[in-house]
């Protein structure tokens, strides 16, 4: 009877071997299933993250060109100004100088006029 049991016994902890390395190779194929799962998440990230910082990229760029458009914009209305107000300003003093020129004019030919 005694050797029943140690072969029932044997019996048992071949079994138990054998689901252990059953189990053992279902934990290592879930494992490897995670770790590629998990590899493949991590790509997706960084694709992402990627993706996002040349978004990124591109939105500071665009905000510099609409920035210098904006800038350029500006400094060509002040260049436009400037010249208006430049030849208004110049316009008037050859207005001055022809009616100073004119007053000099009759004042001659006033004096002119006397000493003839």
């Amino acid at each position: 009877m005694i050797l029943e049991h140690d072969r029932a016994l044997q019996e048992l902890k071949r079994a138990l071997d054998t689901a252990e390395k059953k189990e053992a190779i279902l934990v290592r194929g879930h494992m490897n299933a995670l770790k590629v799962q998990l590899s493949s998440m991590e790509a997706d990230w960084k694709r992402r993250l990627e993706t996002l910082a040349e978004e990124s990229q591109r939105r500071r760029e665009d905000e510099k060109a609409t920035s210098s458009k904006h800038f350029q914009s500006d400094l060509d209305d002040l260049r436009h100004s400037l010249l208006t107000s430049f030849t208004e300003e110049k316009l008037n003093l050859e207005a001055e100088r022809r009616k100073e020129a004119h007053a000099l004019q009759a004042r001659v030919s006033m004096l002119e006029s006397l000493i003839i």
